[in-house]
């Protein structure tokens, strides 16, 4: 997604969602408390997105997404440990159309 400086973005990120195969959704300390994740995270599970879940560093997950996720398999990784990303590489070539 290339979105020209002073446009905005929202319209080209739904866009992608709605277009995507499925959802790496990377999960940190952080971005559990970002509106915005939440927004992606929402709008990928209303449209049925199949969604990746990775959990990044060492924290507790919120109640909502610990609700949300429950029934998904997540992987949980260190901060150190990038070995997940070639796992991601072979679910993504499973589900591209």
């Amino acid at each position: 997604m290339d979105v020209p400086c002073g446009e905005n973005y929202k319209p080209h990120e739904t866009e992608a969602i709605e277009e995507c195969d499925a959802f790496v959704f990377l999960l940190t300390a952080a971005s559990q408390i970002s509106e915005e994740v939440k927004y992606e995270f929402d709008l990928a599970k209303k449209l049925d997105k199949r969604i990746f879940p990775i959990v990044w560093g060492d924290f507790e997950i919120n109640e909502y997404y610990m609700e949300e996720l429950r029934g998904i398999e997540w992987r949980i990784v260190e901060d150190d440990d990038l070995s997940f990303l070639d796992e991601i590489v072979d679910w993504l070539k499973k589900v591209k159309r």
